[in-house]
């Protein structure tokens, strides 16, 4: 048994180092370091765990947000109210909105350019797939798995912030298929 726990710790460890992810570690993730190599892939597993948690965090808010009926906030008011959204996330919102009621003033944009669609799932998103050397993340519907939705985030100073989301500074070859 001993054995068997030394050799699957082996190959766990093995198979971090041996990784192609480019993760550059910041003056927190340096301090985890003083230890063995162990204490570098724990400081790496929570850095993408606090990325991930803002993103998830950030489009569980916005369902919410969107639930509420009459009571919700205008897309471009709640983002400009969130703290966790890079300015060029808020930047990009408010020319994709202007284009749009430029080009089309009753209809605007016709979807959603967080969810990229006009329907979303109402129960909220979890985590699918999370890319640690792009930090392009997709998420998926609790209880409607097929509908996806590509991330995208960021750290500045030493705070994780989303950067993109549906269409939002997000490459159409990067976007969930619809």
């Amino acid at each position: 048994m001993r054995n068997t726990l030394l050799l699957l710790f082996s190959l766990i460890n093995l198979s971090f180092n041996t990784s192609n992810d480019s993760f550059i570690p910041t003056e927190k993730d340096r301090q985890c370091q003083t230890g063995n190599n162990t204490n570098i892939i724990f400081c790496k597993l929570k850095d993408n765990n606090e990325a991930t948690e803002v993103a998830i965090k950030f489009i569980n808010d916005y369902v919410k947000n969107c639930n509420r009926m009459n009571e919700q906030i205008e897309i471009i008011n709640w983002v400009e109210g969130n703290s966790n959204i890079s300015n060029s996330f808020k930047s990009e919102l408010h020319t994709i909105i202007a284009l749009a009621e430029k080009n089309d003033p009753e209809i605007g944009l016709g979807f959603d350019p967080i969810f990229d669609a006009q329907d979303y799932p109402e129960e909220g998103f979890r985590l699918s797939n999370f890319d640690t050397t792009n930090y392009y993340l997709t998420v998926e519907g609790i209880r409607w798995k097929e509908f996806k939705i590509t991330m995208k985030v960021i750290k500045l100073k030493n705070d994780w912030v989303v950067d993109g989301c549906g269409i939002i500074n997000i490459p159409a070859a990067k976007r969930a298929l619809r």
